[in-house]
């Protein structure tokens, strides 16, 4: 269902709906987490799992291997990156890698709230 028609206005400009794995009802985000820095998994100790679901920010290119909230796990590659830099990302998001299989997360995020 669009914001339209559960809230009778216009998105503002803030906000942003991303509905994939949201169990169909759209979820809204309105700022960026202060108490998180912009991610860098090089050199993060581990992976990034703040529970229970979130959504990024691409902030620099690069791959970015995630584990969706559907328990799927999923490589932004970092075309892909390329193209939502500066956005949210359009995908409910459990855990962010460090390395997954053979890929290595290169690119930064910041978390959404």
């Amino acid at each position: 269902m669009a914001f339209t028609e559960q809230c009778g206005k216009n998105i503002p400009p803030s906000m942003q709906i991303l509905s994939e794995y949201a169990g169909g009802f759209p979820f809204f985000i309105t700022d960026t987490d202060n108490d998180i820095a912009v991610l860098d998994m090089t050199v993060e100790g581990a992976d990034y799992e703040p529970g229970p679901y979130f959504t990024i920010n691409i902030e620099t290119a690069g791959d970015i291997c995630v584990q969706l909230a559907s328990g799927r796990d999923f490589r932004i590659t970092a075309v892909q990156a390329a193209s939502y830099t500066g956005f949210w990302y359009p995908a409910l998001i459990k855990r962010v890698y460090r390395t997954m299989g053979v890929y290595t997360t290169t690119g930064t995020f910041s978390v959404g709230k």
